[in-house]
């Protein structure tokens, strides 16, 4: 097997603080020579200490200012008597980059008590948040909880409004809300519907999407209680109709001009909570377009993946791929050509001297090595259950996927429609004993009404193949993972072994997710490795 030697690289724009060349080596302390003259590897904050001292902190000031206001959240937070959890160490840092975000995630891991803690490290620090839940119980609860930690910053005034005030305690609390006389103010989302109140806010929380999107117009009130208007609301909403009714060029084209616009908004960052993740409507999708990111379906809707296909399916495409594309990677085999196409796939890459590792059910060995680097890929066959396809969470080290054939379901076509005959739901009696392929097809097209499909024959048994797109989201989600630094970027390719059925992935893919598939020779792979890189190194040099 060959063994690759570490050969010392020069990063060219790559120094996180100047923006010039870094060695490979200088990566390990964070900033090039010309930034730091020392070698010795600094803690995060004594870094930009030292950089603060020589006057030369530049690109990395924002980076700095936001380690800063962390350790001052984490001591803030124990100055009350709570440790943070490794997850709201992470939800944290995203806010304090102004990054706004859903978090999906069962009840117990802390989404509403960071709300809290949030809320009041920010108000401390003179900045106005909102705190928005779903029943009168949950804002007394909220505000007595708040109450209960702000006996030692008698300077933070909080606003709590819900039915169960007395008709004097709802006048006083009307008019504060209307006199912008608080710092943290609490409410359901059934006051938000009918109330709207008339600030700005630095940081707003909502607990629970359900109750919030009971009345959509709620989401154009939290945006605009973010400092959007209502002319940048209906641009964003005008590029959602355009994905929508397939003008997805024009869409594009004016999602470049929004995001300009956006970045010179000073605007709010918002945090949505919610126990299921799900999201009904298109005007929800308002939050991506002027926010980037995505309530519904958790973390698998949240994917920046370039979608490629390949048309020519082999073996020797996969290694071309691997080759070009480097260490990182993980080739997905389609079940139905099954472990053994797998093993043959791994020791083809083993013969051609690619540290391939193959990873199943029975044989799990090889993640701590991929981790380390001594493998540089990882195979699988591609099953929604798979423990390559749900059981991998490593954004540092895979970069992309390579897909053996398109995921799909493997359906022997007599047991499917003895299947349906037993349960009653065939209204006419069909038997495709002694049909040609063709009359196959017509019979799974006008009398199964199953659409989107490709036939193959095995010990002459027909198999009804139709794509796994779940499979597919879940599996390439592997390479664009949500860390504290946002989403990675990663590349996965499919190398199309059945047209029919890659056409209905495409069509899938675009309807539920707006993602295109791109050919491979309308890709920069230069630009997008690249990207892909500066990714990993963000990860590298801010952990």
């Amino acid at each position: 097997m060959l063994v690759l030697m570490m050969i010392p690289m020069i990063y060219k724009g790559m120094c996180p603080n100047c923006g010039g060349e870094i060695t490979s080596e200088r990566l390990e302390i964070g900033v090039c020579e010309k930034c730091l003259k020392e070698k010795d590897v600094f803690e995060k904050l004594k870094l930009c200490e030292k950089l603060r001292e020589e006057e030369i902190l530049k690109h990395l000031k924002n980076y700095c200012r936001m380690w800063n206001e962390f350790k001052e959240f984490e001591e803030f937070a124990k100055s009350l008597g709570y440790e943070l959890l490794s997850i709201q160490k992470m939800w944290a840092k995203r806010v304090l980059k102004n990054k706004s975000f859903s978090i999906v995630a069962p009840t117990g891991v802390g989404k509403s008590f960071f709300g809290i803690l949030m809320s009041l490290f920010l108000a401390k620090k003179g900045k106005r948040c909102y705190i928005i839940l779903p029943t009168t119980l949950l804002v007394k609860q909220t505000y007595e909880k708040m109450l209960s930690l702000i006996e030692n910053c008698p300077n933070i005034k909080v606003v709590a409004y819900h039915s169960e005030l007395s008709t004097k305690e709802k006048k006083e609390a009307k008019e504060r809300i209307e006199n912008n006389d608080y710092d943290v103010l609490i409410t359901t989302s059934n006051f938000l519907t009918k109330n709207m109140p008339n600030c700005r806010f630095d940081f707003v929380f909502v607990d629970d999407v359900d109750a919030l999107l009971k009345a959509s117009k709620n989401i154009d009130r939290t945006l605009k209680l973010l400092g959007f208007d209502e002319e940048i609301i209906n641009e964003a909403y005008k590029i959602i109709y355009l994905i929508k009714i397939g003008k997805i060029e024009n869409a594009m084209k004016m999602r470049e001009i929004l995001k300009e616009k956006v970045a010179k908004i000073k605007h709010g960052c918002l945090i949505i909570a919610s126990a299921t993740g799900k999201s009904y409507g298109d005007r929800v999708k308002l939050y991506r377009e002027l926010l980037d990111f995505e309530i519904g379906f958790g973390m698998n809707k949240l994917r920046d993946v370039v979608d490629i296909y390949d048309e020519e399916f082999s073996k020797e495409k996969i290694l071309e791929y691997i080759k070009l594309f480097g260490s990182g990677g993980i080739v997905f085999v389609s079940i139905d050509y099954g472990v053994e196409k797998a093993q043959e796939i791994e020791k083809y890459l083993l013969d051609n001297n690619i540290k391939a590792k193959l990873i199943h059910s029975k044989d799990k060995k090889g993640f701590d090595d991929f981790r380390e680097g001594e493998i540089d890929v990882l195979i699988g066959v591609a099953s929604y259950y798979g423990v390559l396809v749900r059981g991998l969470d490593m954004p540092e080290r895979v970069r992309y996927a390579i897909f053996y054939g398109i995921p799909k379901f493997k359906i022997r076509l007599k047991e499917y429609i003895n299947s349906l005959k037993e349960k009653g739901e065939l209204k006419e009696d069909i038997d495709i004993e002694g049909k040609t392929e063709e009359e196959t097809r017509q019979i799974i097209t006008e009398k199964l009404n199953i659409k989107n499909f490709s036939l193959r024959k095995e010990d002459d048994e027909y198999l009804l193949l139709i794509p796994d797109v779940k499979t597919y989201i879940q599996a390439s989600g592997r390479t664009s993972r949500m860390t504290e630094f946002g989403l990675t970027k990663g590349a996965s390719i499919v190398l199309v072994d059945e047209k029919d059925i890659f056409e209905a992935l495409k069509k899938h893919l675009l309807f539920m997710y707006e993602s295109e598939f791109k050919r491979i020779d309308g890709i920069n792979l230069e630009e997008l490795i690249k990207k892909i890189d500066e990714d990993r190194e963000k990860i590298k040099v801010g952990r």
